[in-house]
């Protein structure tokens, strides 16, 4: 590639090309996206880095989402020669096709030269359906729709025209390369870590349904009655998940934050990215000389030090950090921030 990719863009990037496909179908045309390279370019970067649970758990929804995609059956379609019209050259067939979109068709063909004679010899009409093909959820959700195959071997690579082989046009052996179809692999090859496809078993279509509320949730078209607002709620800090990882791991060490905090909950508070999350990061750190009191001058310190916050007496600063935090912050305690007692911690946290 011309230009590097974070391995955070590399996901998003992934996620919204499944949703410009699962609206295809509806939309009637597609511009195809290099997924088969996408996936090979995240296990590469995958390698330069520890496998935790939040890594390992996306990668395990992906790859069930891309096995569903390429390997489940949708529609099976059978068909049976109904007549042959000596004089016209046309055969009619009857196509059965079950599943989504369920329904049986009558089809005339114009009949070649060559096959003409194998059509005059049969009895028909035939009594038995005969299988013709599966057709598996993501040539179901491409049927019919205009492709446009011009960056295909842009974005990530560039593919081989050499590859293609010989009678078989560029679009098909796109369309049967990318899908997987013919070979019907499993995902799970694609990478080189430890995966749990049953603790994150997914289809796409529930993919798809969670990253729609994810961005719902982020873009705050919440519905009240249905998702709590403190799932939505988060700063925007532009740190990578290894050094948001970090940051907890030390706040945990030094007593700032509860053990019982995760890094789900904390990377998602932090970033807003990862999946929204109602728990809040627990902050406990006592005061030097108030010891029963939480350090709410130390938590403000913190936001203004790392994240970048500007802690002020506004109504939405006050939501923001009561959401996230489950704590209630005072005017004098925001006027009081530069007096933290734990600047030295704090400094020697977020600078290390």
């Amino acid at each position: 590639m011309a230009q590097e990719i974070k391995i955070d863009d590399l996901f998003a990037r992934i996620d919204e090309e499944l949703i410009i496909l699962s609206e295809a179908k509806q939309k009637g045309e597609y511009k195809w996206f290099d997924f088969i390279a996408a996936l090979r370019l995240l296990n590469d970067k995958l390698q330069s880095e520890v496998h935790h649970e939040y890594r390992k758990s996306k990668v395990s929804r992906l790859v069930n989402v891309f096995n569903d995609l390429c390997h489940t059956v949708v529609q099976t379609c059978c068909k049976r020669i109904i007549s042959y019209d000596k004089e016209r050259k046309i055969l009619t067939e009857e196509w059965h096709i079950s599943g989504e979109e369920g329904r049986v068709e009558t089809i005339e063909e114009k009949i070649d030269l060559v096959l003409q004679a194998h059509y005059e010899s049969l009895k028909l009409p035939e009594k038995n359906l005969s299988k013709q093909c599966d057709v598996v959820k993501i040539s179901y959700l491409l049927r019919d729709c205009k492709i446009d195959y011009s960056n295909l071997a842009i974005y990530f690579h560039k593919t081989n025209m050499n590859d293609v082989p010989l009678g078989e046009s560029w679009d098909d052996w796109c369309l049967d390369y990318f899908l997987c179809n013919r070979r019907r692999m499993d995902f799970r090859n694609f990478f080189d870590m430890q995966l749990d496809l049953d603790k994150y078993k997914t289809s796409f279509e529930e993919y798809i349904t969670q990253l729609r509320a994810e961005r719902n949730v982020l873009g705050g078209l919440i519905e009240i009655d249905r998702t709590p607002i403190s799932k939505g709620v988060h700063f925007s800090v532009d740190k990578s998940y290894e050094e948001i990882q970090r940051i907890l791991i030390a706040l945990q060490q030094q007593g700032f934050v509860s053990a019982d905090t995760t890094i789900d909950t904390f990377y998602f508070r932090m970033t807003g990215k990862s999946t929204p999350t109602s728990n809040k990061i627990e902050w406990i750190k006592k005061g030097k000389k108030r010891k029963n009191d939480i350090s709410k001058s130390s938590l403000v310190y913190f936001l203004e030090k790392f994240v970048k916050y500007n802690v002020d007496q506004t109504s939405d600063c006050r939501n923001r950090i009561a959401e996230i935090f489950g704590i209630s912050l005072s005017a004098s305690t925001i006027t009081r921030s530069s007096n933290c007692e734990y600047k030295t911690e704090i400094d020697n946290i977020v600078s290390a």
